[in-house]
Order: structure tokens, then C-alpha cells, then sequence
């Protein structure tokens, strides 16, 4: 599937955090890319500038016929991004729209794709990233180079050859390592949320995640519904 990043949802409206004019280059690209035969999904960025248009994003996957799959702004916290910036407030309304929409959100675990146990987001350990140097690192957020894991062309791609310390680091920021994870009880539904935006936060990744109202939201909401479908079933 090729994804591509949207910043509009029609022609008419502003471009948020990419060039200005580009929202007909972009359909001409989905466009293009349907005529050739791959699947395509479309990815919107939310941020506070444009997260109460998570529908008309929703509305123009469906007149493109394609999927969507909203991306969450993560950025490190400084004054060229502060009015993007999502606070708990709009991230309370984000999961609401989530919720209602049943959208597909990355970093984000939902219902819809099976409820499972998971400790972590899985960073350096169900992926990692290559730069354009060779430079592997836990995640295509973390481009850090206090969490470089080592270079394929230094070396081949294998376990033994990776930073250990840094596998350790990553196998060790999970929710039962994270103060204010540990004692919540939909940790494991989360995994702790998104390790790089911790570390890009507090440059630690045992820090919580900036977004937790988000998800600890969203998965209240989503426990409540489940909790009442099997009372329902009872009665």
C-alpha cells in the first residue's frame, strides 16, 4: 500500500504544515497511483490547527475511494510548533472522533483491529528504521544519535551485531518501567503510547507520553462499550 501525506482536505482550505498549492499535485499523485494498480491510503496529520476536521478528511478518502490512516503531529516541544500543539483538552475531543469514526490512527491500538496485550509501541524490537546513510535506529521518529543501533553497511543486518545498550534501552521502556504507566489499568491496552514522543519531550523514554489524555480517553470509552455489549448479551 502506498501511503501519502495530506495536508488539506479540499483545495479551497489552507495548507497547514506543507507547501501551499500542493493539494491538487497530491490527488493527481493518489489519482495516478490508482490507475497503476496499487492500494492507497491517504494520511492526514492532526494537529490543533486542524483536528476538528477530522470528517472532511474522512469525507474525501471516501470520495477518492481509498483508505485513511490519521498520523498524530510529533514534535520535539519548541516555539516553531507551539500553535500546533495538541493540549488535553483537544486530544479528549480527538478520541472522541476516533471512537466515532472507528478511524485507523498510527501509534494508536483500536477494537477494530482485535484488543491484545502489548507492553510497548515495539520500538527496536517489532521495527526499526535505516537512514539514508546505512544508520539504524529503534524508529523513523528517532533519528537520535544517542539511539543509533548501528549501520548495514558497517555491518549485516543481525542481532548480534546491533548497540546493546540501546536494545536494552528499548526493551526496557515498556509500561511496567514507566511511573505513571504502572499504575493504570489500561496500560496494556496502550503500550505506554509513543516512546519516541516521550523522548522528544523529556529525552527520556521512560517518560510519559505527552498525548496519554488521548489514549487513556479513547480506551475508557472503548472499555465502557465493551463492558456494556456483554452486560447487554446477559440480560
Amino acid at each position: 500500500m502506498l501511503a501519502v501525506s495530506i495536508d488539506g482536505y479540499d483545495k479551497e482550505h489552507p495548507s497547514f504544515i506543507r507547501d501551499k498549492g500542493i493539494f491538487d499535485k497530491i490527488i493527481n499523485t493518489v489519482e495516478s497511483a490508482k490507475r497503476a494498480g496499487l492500494e492507497v491510503s491517504i494520511v492526514p496529520t492532526l494537529h490543533k490547527l486542524n483536528y476538528k476536521a477530522m470528517k472532511l478528511y474522512n469525507k474525501l478518502a471516501e470520495e477518492l475511494q481509498v483508505d485513511i490512516n490519521f498520523s498524530i503531529l510529533t514534535v520535539s516541544c519548541n516555539e516553531i510548533f507551539k500553535e500546533y500543539m495538541l493540549d488535553d483538552e483537544t486530544l479528549k475531543y480527538v478520541a472522541e472522533e476516533i471512537f466515532e469514526l472507528n478511524a485507523e490512527v498510527m501509534d494508536m491500538r483500536t477494537a477494530g483491529e482485535g484488543l491484545c496485550a502489548v507492553k510497548s509501541c515495539g520500538l527496536g524490537k517489532n521495527m526499526i528504521s535505516v537512514d539514508s546513510k546505512g544508520n539504524l535506529y529503534p524508529c523513523h521518529i528517532l533519528h537520535d544519535s544517542r539511539l543509533l543501533m548501528g549501520n548495514i553497511f558497517e555491518k549485516p543486518l543481525q542481532k548480534q551485531s546491533l548497540n546493546l545498550e540501546v536494545m536494552n534501552m528499548c526493551k526496557d521502556a515498556n509500561v511496567d518501567n514507566i511511573k505513571e504507566c504502572k499504575v493504570c489499568e489500561y496500560r496494556y491496552l496502550c503500550g505506554g503510547g509513543c516512546r519516541a514522543r516521550a523522548f522528544l519531550v523529556d529525552n527520556d523514554l521512560n517518560a510519559k507520553d505527552s498525548y496519554c489524555s488521548l489514549f487513556y480517553h479513547f480506551h475508557k470509552m472503548e472499555m465502557k462499550t465493551i463492558l456494556q455489549g456483554i452486560q447487554d448479551e446477559k440480560n
